[in-house]
């Protein structure tokens, strides 16, 4: 060896990769292009900033911390059941016209306009839906009772029960951009 291989080791190694790289490569060493590798076959990251460190293995997923209406703590009625002269229209309706009332407070919640027609004991299916939805306290045997006692009293609750509902979420909405 010469004297500058010896003071240059880079250059050494340089000469010898440049001998490694420039042999020819048989057909069977070259990668074969769109064919899916062996089974078992683990790709190692050709970049270093691709895999920084051990993988992180989950072991518990994190829980949702967002309460739905089952679990909201249980409240009562806005109003009771007798309690018409808040809204005297709404009385008059459902009074003179009972079908009719129901068929517009199942379709304000979401639901056919055509139970009241259809459906047995559509008030009490309705009442137990609102009371579900919104966290009231009260049980099926308290809304059959509440029907069965003054249907049209239950569904003027129904309906002052609808329009809080509206009202609190209305209140509670945030608005977003300019004012």
């Amino acid at each position: 060896m010469d004297e500058t291989s010896e003071n240059h080791p880079l250059q050494n190694q340089t000469q010898k990769s440049k001998t490694l790289t420039t042999q020819p490569i048989s057909n069977n060493q070259r990668p074969k292009p769109n064919t899916l590798p062996e089974k078992g076959y683990i790709p190692i990251p050709q970049s270093p900033h691709q895999c920084t460190g051990p993988p992180t293995v989950v072991v518990q997923q994190p829980t949702p911390t967002a309460l739905t209406a089952g679990q909201l703590p249980k409240r009562s009625w806005d109003s009771g059941i007798c309690d018409c002269d808040d809204d005297i229209a709404s009385c008059c309706a459902a009074f003179w016209c009972p079908i009719c009332f129901e068929a517009w407070l199942a379709a304000k919640m979401g639901e056919a306009c055509c139970i009241p027609c259809i459906v047995p004991n559509s008030t009490v299916a309705l009442r137990v839906k609102l009371r579900s939805e919104n966290s009231i306290e009260g049980s099926v045997m308290n809304d059959c009772c509440a029907v069965t006692c003054c249907w049209q009293c239950s569904l003027c609750q129904m309906k002052r029960e609808i329009d809080h509902v509206i009202s609190q979420k209305a209140s509670t909405m945030v608005v977003i951009g300019e004012v």
